[in-house]
């Protein structure tokens, strides 16, 4: 499951959770694909809750489809509980110019505060 916000002019709000299926991939791309300005960057705000897995061909996909975009976004924040997940995270922030922040599942409140001051 993701669901997709456009919570402002340049800011975006996903939440993952649950099965992630190819489906739900080309979902996200074609909501970013029609959101992401031809100039500028957009801010990220990615919620992830508790994940059941994600299909191969899904993780493929968001792969192929994010490297060639990720010098679109200036900063991302990600909320999450799960310690991997945080330090993937801070390890793929080591490959991009966004700035990459990681918060614990109960402080999205300062993660998108942390955004709005960007």
């Amino acid at each position: 499951m993701i669901d997709y916000v456009m919570t402002g002019p340049d800011t975006i709000e996903v939440t993952v959770g649950g099965h992630i299926s190819k489906q739900d991939i080309d979902a996200l791309w074609a909501r970013l694909d029609a959101d992401l300005p031809p100039e500028g960057k957009l801010k990220i705000l990615e919620i992830i809750d508790p994940l059941q897995g994600m299909d191969p061909v899904a993780f493929w996909e968001h792969l192929h489809r994010a490297f060639p975009k990720i010098h679109r976004f200036s900063h991302a924040a990600v909320v999450a509980d799960q310690n991997w997940i945080a330090a993937l995270a801070n390890f793929a922030g080591m490959f991009t110019a966004a700035h990459v922040k990681t918060f614990p599942r109960d402080q999205v409140l300062a993660a998108r505060a942390w955004l709005a001051g960007a």
